[in-house]
């Protein structure tokens, strides 16, 4: 939520991430709160930053982790296309 208020011009509300997420909107304003506090209200991340982090979790998680997620599915053709090359 902190991201789309970050990045965007119109988003939802708290109380509809409340709703959909099945919790109170006072837990939910404390999350955020927290979250932002932890970040130190830093939410601008630099491409170097992202692309380590994802490389991090890259190195962790196995497509077989996240079976029947599309990123995984892609990894599997890049890999199966690349074998065949």
């Amino acid at each position: 939520m902190a991201g789309f208020r970050f990045l965007d011009d119109s988003y939802f509300n708290n109380q509809y991430y409340a709703k959909v997420g099945g919790i109170q909107l006072e837990e939910m304003n404390a999350l955020e709160l927290d979250f932002l506090l932890r970040l130190d209200f830093r939410l601008h991340v630099l491409p170097e930053q992202f692309d380590a982090v994802c490389e991090r979790l890259g190195r962790q998680l196995q497509p077989e982790d996240v079976e029947g997620c599309e990123v995984a599915q892609v990894q599997q053709q890049a890999e199966r296309a690349t074998a065949a090359a």
